[in-house]
């Protein structure tokens, strides 16, 4: 137990309700798994989506679609996501996690050093494609993916676009760089296009979080441009609001 919180105790409590240990992912205190508000939305019949500029496995994405332990098991969320809670839009970084310990990862993930998987639960990527998943990793192959997907229907949408983070954290001075291979703003709008496809509607989880990392490293200009980002991917989710006036909209820390 902690007098402050963190991202995985604090994104259960938004995703539950409850509140729990620091590090625990939509489990309780006891060790009971908690439903969380995008089971209730998928349970529905709504589609559900989650986008993040950190690893699409870290705490806060994780704690609306998986249920472990330890935050740290990304592999074992990615595995959740794809296997047991079937999410439809899966948008963000971490590719490492969804290959296999040492294996190469796709070129456009590490622009030029060779980059290797850090999973622990074999290829999640080859199981994704099993479970229909198309899989992305730049933002040439979502427009085209968002194109095909506007003339025909598609399965779920698998985008993985950096090999950790898509920024890199230090404190200013010391080569921090956030310069993002697809805009937060820009995964929003395509989220939003394949999940309200669904005339039952959707549930989607948006991240920013490069504002939480650079934070963390006291670097004030790179935690401000993060801000902006976020202020964007507003803007496109009230942009979608305006015309689809029944949705609702939820801005949190």
């Amino acid at each position: 137990a902690s007098f402050v919180t963190d991202s995985a105790a604090a994104a259960t409590a938004i995703a539950t309700g409850v509140k729990t240990l620091n590090g625990s992912v939509s489990i309780d205190h006891d060790g009971h798994e908690r439903t969380t508000i995008l089971e209730l939305a998928r349970d529905s019949g709504r589609s559900v989506g989650l986008v993040s500029t950190c690893q699409i496995t870290d705490a806060t994405p994780a704690a609306f679609a998986a249920h472990v332990p330890h935050r740290a098991d990304q592999s074992e969320v990615a595995r959740q996501y794809v296997e047991r809670t079937g999410v439809d839009v899966i948008l963000g970084g971490g590719a490492a996690h969804w290959f296999p310990y040492g294996s190469p990862l796709p070129e456009s993930l590490v622009i030029g050093r060779p980059g290797q998987g850090i999973g622990s639960d074999g290829d999640l990527v080859a199981l994704a494609r099993q479970r229909r998943y198309e899989f992305v990793t730049d933002a040439a192959s979502l427009g085209a993916s968002l194109d095909r997907r506007r003339r025909e229907p598609a399965g779920p949408l698998l985008g993985l676009f950096a090999a950790q983070e898509f920024f890199v954290q230090t404190a200013e001075g010391f080569g921090a760089v956030y310069d993002p291979p697809v805009s937060l703003a820009d995964l929003t709008s395509a989220a939003i296009e394949i999940l309200a496809r669904n005339p039952t509607g959707f549930f989607l989880m948006v991240e920013e979080s490069a504002i939480d990392r650079m934070a963390h490293r006291n670097n004030a200009p790179l935690t401000l441009k993060a801000v902006l980002e976020l202020d964007r991917a507003v803007q496109v989710a009230m942009a979608f609001a305006s015309r689809v006036p029944d949705t609702l909209i939820v801005v949190t820390a």
